[in-house]
Formats: structure tokens, sequence, C-alpha cells
């Protein structure tokens, strides 16, 4: 079964390898909180931090993207609440000192190979 992805944008330049360890845990606590995801633990789940090429404002506007398998939206308001979840899970780590805007889009797609989703385990 296909996993879902979260992927964060824009986060602050400074950051060290510690700050992104702690993100990615946060963000798979918030994952394991959504039970229709059976989450179990971090293998359960993809968190990417593509690197940005441009550093100014870092850390201030971040961008959360989730790509979940549609056999994964339990209920019709789910990814509102699934946003919001990953919203919150990232806010925390950010500097509460400067102007800060979070925004989370939950994108779904369906998990049959034969709609473009395949898969390969070892």
């Amino acid at each position: 079964m296909p996993l879902p992805v979260v992927k964060v944008y824009l986060l602050p330049a400074e950051w060290d390898e510690a700050k992104f360890q702690q993100l990615f845990t946060s963000l798979v606590r918030a994952a394991k909180g959504i039970p229709e995801w059976d989450i179990k633990d971090e293998n359960d789940i993809l968190v990417v931090f593509p690197s940005d090429r441009m550093k100014k404002g870092l850390g201030t506007d971040v961008l959360v993207e989730v790509d979940l398998p549609d056999n994964r939206v339990p209920y019709p308001h789910a990814a509102q609440d699934i946003a919001i979840a990953m919203a919150h899970a990232v806010s925390g780590h950010l500097d509460v000192t400067r102007q800060l805007y979070v925004q989370c889009k939950v994108y779904t797609f369906s998990a049959k190979e034969e709609q473009g989703c395949y898969e390969i385990k070892r």
C-alpha cells in the first residue's frame, strides 16, 4: 500500500540535523494521531525536507504538502483535519518571535496501479 508523503518547504536556512529530526518526530507523532492512516512508526510515512535555493525569507512562510493515497482519506472533511494537524506540528518548531505563516495542502492520489501508482518492496 502506498505511503502518505509529507513535504515541508521553506524551513529556516540555519537549521541543523537535530532540528530536522525533532520536526520529523513531531510530524510522525501527528500522523500517528490519525487512526485511519494506520501509522505505527516512522517506516509507515515518508517525510521529506526539500532544500530551498533562495535563503531570503526562509522560516517565516512555510509550505507543507501532504500526498495521501485515496484509500487513506477516512471521511469527507479529513483533508482539513489532516492539514490542521500537520500545520500545528510544523509551527511548534518555528521561531515565535518572527512573523509566521504556515500553509498546508492535502492532495490525494489513486492507490491503484492502473492509475499510475506502483511500488517496489524488497
